[in-house]
C-alpha cells in the first residue's frame, strides 16, 4: 500500500508530513570505532508544520551502507554473491562462522552490520579453498548396530581397548 502525502504528522498531528533530502553528516559508532558519516541527499519525511524530521526505511538503508562503505565492510550483496559462488548454505557459513543461520542472513539482507573480525574471517572464508575446509563442520560417526555411539565416544572406546 502506497502511503499518500501529506501525512499526519506525530508530534504536531498537522498533515504535513511529505518526502523531503537534507545533507547528512554524523558520526556513528560501530563495532568500538567511531566513523563520520556524510550523504549529500538522505531521504527523510518532513513536517511543513512543525518542522519535524523522520528517516525513513530508504534513510537507514544509507546510513547503514554508508558505515559499512567507511568500515571497509563487505556489503550485504558481496556476501550473499561471495557465498554462493564458493557453493555454500546460509547454514553452512552459519556453521563455519560458529554464527546462528538468523545472522548470516540478517547480514545478507541488511539487516544487521557484522563485526570488523567477522569480515575478516568471512573474507578467508571466500579467498581460501584451504580455510573452508579447514571450517567444515566435523561429521560424527553414524550409529553402529543401532548404538547411539557419537565421535567423542568412539574415541574413547578406542583408547580404553588399547
Amino acid at each position: 500500500m502506497k502511503t499518500i502525502y501529506p501525512c499526519k504528522c506525530g508530534k504536531c498531528r498537522q498533515f504535513a508530513m511529505a518526502p523531503a533530502s537534507i545533507a547528512y553528516s554524523e558520526s556513528h559508532f560501530h563495532d568500538g570505532e567511531s566513523y563520520q558519516i556524510e550523504i549529500l541527499q538522505l531521504p527523510i519525511l518532513k513536517c511543513g508544520s512543525c518542522g519535524e524530521v523522520i528517516l525513513t526505511n530508504e534513510s537507514d538503508e544509507q546510513i547503514s551502507d554508508a558505515i559499512r562503505s567507511a568500515a571497509k565492510l563487505l556489503s550485504p550483496i558481496e556476501l550473499r554473491q561471495k557465498r554462493e559462488q564458493i557453493g555454500w548454505s546460509t547454514l553452512d557459513l552459519a556453521n563455519a562462522t560458529r554464527s546462528a543461520e538468523a545472522t548470516i542472513i540478517r547480514w545478507e539482507n541488511g539487516g544487521q552490520l557484522h563485526r570488523k573480525i567477522d569480515d575478516c574471517l568471512l573474507r578467508l572464508i571466500f579467498d581460501r579453498a584451504d580455510v573452508r575446509t579447514q571450517l567444515l563442520p566435523t561429521k560424527l560417526i553414524p550409529a553402529i548396530s543401532g548404538s547411539s555411539l557419537s565421535l567423542a565416544n568412539s574415541t574413547n572406546l578406542t583408547n580404553a581397548t588399547k
